[in-house]
Protein backbone atom coordinates (compact mmCIF):
# COMPACT_ATOMS: atom_id res chain seq x y z
CA UNK A 1 0.00 0.00 0.00
CA UNK A 2 1.07 3.23 -0.98
CA UNK A 3 0.69 6.34 1.35
CA UNK A 4 -1.66 9.54 0.68
CA UNK A 5 -1.83 11.60 -1.10
CA UNK A 6 -1.10 9.39 -3.62
CA UNK A 7 -4.25 7.22 -4.77
CA UNK A 8 -4.72 3.71 -6.82
CA UNK A 9 -7.15 3.91 -9.80
CA UNK A 10 -7.99 1.68 -12.18
CA UNK A 11 -10.72 1.67 -15.19
CA UNK A 12 -12.78 -0.82 -16.99
CA UNK A 13 -12.33 1.12 -20.53
CA UNK A 14 -10.28 -0.43 -23.27
CA UNK A 15 -8.26 1.95 -25.66
CA UNK A 16 -11.24 1.05 -28.26
CA UNK A 17 -13.80 2.31 -25.82
CA UNK A 18 -12.32 5.57 -26.52
CA UNK A 19 -13.44 8.00 -29.08
CA UNK A 20 -9.96 9.86 -29.20
CA UNK A 21 -9.72 13.19 -31.51
CA UNK A 22 -7.49 13.35 -34.02
CA UNK A 23 -4.72 15.93 -32.46
CA UNK A 24 -4.55 12.73 -29.32
CA UNK A 25 -4.30 9.84 -32.21
CA UNK A 26 -0.56 9.76 -32.47
CA UNK A 27 0.11 10.03 -29.14
CA UNK A 28 -2.26 7.54 -28.30
CA UNK A 29 -0.48 5.36 -30.80
CA UNK A 30 2.64 5.62 -29.48
CA UNK A 31 1.50 4.80 -25.85
CA UNK A 32 -0.50 1.88 -26.92
CA UNK A 33 3.00 0.75 -28.63
CA UNK A 34 4.95 1.28 -25.49
CA UNK A 35 2.76 -0.50 -23.04
CA UNK A 36 1.25 -3.32 -25.37
CA UNK A 37 5.06 -4.27 -26.63
CA UNK A 38 5.67 -5.04 -22.82
CA UNK A 39 8.61 -1.95 -23.07
CA UNK A 40 7.39 -0.39 -19.91
CA UNK A 41 7.53 -4.06 -18.37
CA UNK A 42 11.15 -4.11 -18.56
CA UNK A 43 14.00 -3.84 -15.25
CA UNK A 44 15.81 -0.63 -16.50
CA UNK A 45 18.75 -2.33 -13.57
CA UNK A 46 19.58 -5.44 -16.01
CA UNK A 47 21.75 -4.12 -18.84
CA UNK A 48 20.61 -3.99 -22.19
CA UNK A 49 16.57 -3.58 -21.40
CA UNK A 50 14.89 0.17 -21.72
CA UNK A 51 14.92 2.69 -19.13
CA UNK A 52 11.33 3.60 -17.35
CA UNK A 53 9.59 6.21 -19.59
CA UNK A 54 7.90 9.43 -19.15
CA UNK A 55 4.94 10.60 -20.64
CA UNK A 56 3.12 14.16 -20.47
CA UNK A 57 -0.76 14.40 -20.77
CA UNK A 58 -1.34 17.78 -22.34
CA UNK A 59 -4.75 19.51 -22.33
CA UNK A 60 -8.29 20.23 -20.39
CA UNK A 61 -9.61 16.88 -20.68
CA UNK A 62 -8.69 15.56 -17.14
CA UNK A 63 -11.07 12.67 -17.22
CA UNK A 64 -9.17 10.90 -20.65
CA UNK A 65 -6.36 11.83 -19.25
CA UNK A 66 -6.68 10.11 -16.19
CA UNK A 67 -7.97 7.01 -18.43
CA UNK A 68 -5.32 7.47 -20.54
CA UNK A 69 -2.97 6.44 -17.68
CA UNK A 70 -5.15 4.08 -16.29
CA UNK A 71 -4.54 2.10 -19.75
CA UNK A 72 -1.02 2.01 -19.68
CA UNK A 73 -0.88 0.72 -16.21
CA UNK A 74 -3.93 -1.87 -17.16
CA UNK A 75 -1.35 -2.73 -20.66
CA UNK A 76 1.15 -3.08 -18.80
CA UNK A 77 -0.05 -5.04 -15.46
CA UNK A 78 1.00 -2.61 -13.36
CA UNK A 79 -1.11 -0.60 -10.78
CA UNK A 80 -1.90 3.29 -11.22
CA UNK A 81 -1.14 5.69 -8.49
CA UNK A 82 -2.87 8.99 -8.76
CA UNK A 83 -0.77 12.22 -7.42
CA UNK A 84 -2.14 15.27 -6.51
CA UNK A 85 1.37 17.43 -7.34
CA UNK A 86 -0.59 20.52 -5.74
CA UNK A 87 -0.82 18.11 -2.45
CA UNK A 88 3.08 18.08 -2.28
CA UNK A 89 4.03 21.58 -2.86
CA UNK A 90 4.81 23.34 -0.10
CA UNK A 91 6.23 27.27 0.11
CA UNK A 92 9.02 26.23 3.32
CA UNK A 93 12.47 25.53 1.51
CA UNK A 94 13.04 22.09 0.74
CA UNK A 95 9.75 20.69 1.59
CA UNK A 96 8.13 20.42 -1.65
CA UNK A 97 11.39 18.00 -2.37
CA UNK A 98 11.32 16.07 0.85
CA UNK A 99 7.35 15.36 0.16
CA UNK A 100 8.38 14.26 -3.69
CA UNK A 101 11.34 11.95 -2.16
CA UNK A 102 8.94 10.11 0.38
CA UNK A 103 5.97 9.60 -2.29
CA UNK A 104 9.79 8.04 -4.73
CA UNK A 105 11.09 6.46 -1.29
CA UNK A 106 7.36 4.65 -0.56
CA UNK A 107 7.11 3.64 -3.94
CA UNK A 108 10.59 2.16 -4.54
CA UNK A 109 11.20 -1.42 -5.44
CA UNK A 110 7.28 -1.69 -6.60
CA UNK A 111 6.51 -2.47 -9.77
CA UNK A 112 3.90 0.77 -10.56
CA UNK A 113 3.15 3.53 -12.31
CA UNK A 114 2.83 7.00 -11.10
CA UNK A 115 0.43 9.40 -12.46
CA UNK A 116 1.03 13.08 -11.49
CA UNK A 117 -2.10 15.23 -11.92
CA UNK A 118 -1.25 19.22 -12.03
CA UNK A 119 2.34 19.00 -13.31
CA UNK A 120 2.82 22.51 -13.42
CA UNK A 121 2.57 22.76 -9.63
CA UNK A 122 6.13 21.61 -9.02
CA UNK A 123 7.53 21.68 -13.12
CA UNK A 124 6.06 25.19 -14.29
CA UNK A 125 8.27 27.82 -15.87
CA UNK A 126 11.12 29.35 -13.97
CA UNK A 127 11.19 33.08 -13.33
CA UNK A 128 14.27 34.53 -14.45
CA UNK A 129 15.39 37.66 -12.74
CA UNK A 130 18.68 39.29 -13.86
CA UNK A 131 19.97 39.32 -9.98
CA UNK A 132 19.43 35.79 -10.02
CA UNK A 133 21.42 32.60 -11.38
CA UNK A 134 19.26 30.60 -13.12
CA UNK A 135 19.56 27.01 -11.09
CA UNK A 136 18.06 23.60 -11.98
CA UNK A 137 15.22 22.06 -10.31
CA UNK A 138 15.87 19.59 -7.38
CA UNK A 139 12.75 17.88 -8.66
CA UNK A 140 14.00 17.24 -11.95
CA UNK A 141 16.70 15.42 -11.06
CA UNK A 142 14.52 13.18 -8.28
CA UNK A 143 12.61 12.30 -11.78
CA UNK A 144 15.55 11.44 -13.57
CA UNK A 145 16.69 8.97 -10.92
CA UNK A 146 13.24 7.24 -10.13
CA UNK A 147 13.07 3.62 -11.75
CA UNK A 148 9.54 3.61 -12.53
CA UNK A 149 6.92 4.79 -15.66
CA UNK A 150 5.87 8.20 -14.60
CA UNK A 151 2.80 10.12 -16.44
CA UNK A 152 2.18 13.86 -16.04
CA UNK A 153 -0.53 15.70 -16.47
CA UNK A 154 -1.17 19.48 -17.83
CA UNK A 155 -3.32 21.74 -18.65
CA UNK A 156 -1.06 23.55 -20.97
CA UNK A 157 2.40 22.35 -21.80
CA UNK A 158 3.26 26.08 -22.12
CA UNK A 159 3.11 26.58 -18.63
CA UNK A 160 5.99 23.88 -18.09
CA UNK A 161 9.74 24.32 -17.63
CA UNK A 162 11.31 23.22 -20.98
CA UNK A 163 14.18 21.16 -19.15
CA UNK A 164 11.25 19.24 -17.71
CA UNK A 165 9.14 18.96 -21.20
CA UNK A 166 12.85 17.26 -22.77
CA UNK A 167 12.77 14.57 -20.24
CA UNK A 168 9.34 13.21 -21.93
CA UNK A 169 9.55 10.49 -24.13
CA UNK A 170 5.72 10.92 -25.58
CA UNK A 171 3.44 14.32 -24.93
CA UNK A 172 -0.10 13.22 -25.77
CA UNK A 173 -2.19 16.36 -26.63
CA UNK A 174 -6.02 15.74 -24.87
CA UNK A 175 -8.50 18.43 -26.17
CA UNK A 176 -11.83 18.55 -24.96
CA UNK A 177 -13.43 17.13 -27.65
CA UNK A 178 -12.50 13.21 -27.87
CA UNK A 179 -15.40 11.08 -25.50
CA UNK A 180 -16.17 7.81 -24.21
Amino acid sequence: MISQPAILMSTGHNWKDIHWSKESLPGIDKLREYSGSQILNRNPKVKGTALPYRFLFDGSDSHLKWIAAALVAKDSKKPLYRIDLSDLVSSYIGETEKNLSRIFDTTKGKDVVLFFDEADALFGKRTSDSSDLKTENPALQLLESFPATLIFSTESKSNLDQAFVRRMQVCVRFPQVSTL
